[in-house]
């Protein structure tokens, strides 16, 4: 769950008019993230490497108002990861 949130976009470069990049304030959203990870040593390496996944849903920002009087908003945004983490330590 987030409690407080910042985004920062830097549209400066992109966008010349608004001279000034974009803050947004997020509060509401959660994230999760689990994983397994297996360890083998032998003499000289240790090898580690397991499943792992990431998921997270960020409601839509609160309307802002930049510079020039543009309205900025973000859309909601959810994703999940899902992969394989391997280390090798020597």
């Amino acid at each position: 769950m987030i409690i407080s949130g910042e985004d920062t976009k830097q549209v400066t470069l992109l966008m010349i008019y608004l001279r000034s990049d974009i803050v947004c304030y997020q509060k509401s959203g959660y994230g999760l993230r689990g994983s397994m990870t297996l360890v083998k040593k032998y003499k000289k390496v240790i090898f580690e490497g397991g499943p792992f996944i990431r998921y997270w849903n960020i409601n839509k920002l609160k309307p802002t108002i930049v510079p020039n009087n543009v309205l900025w908003q973000e859309p909601g945004n959810n994703s999940t990861e899902v992969g394989v983490k391997l280390t090798v330590k020597f």
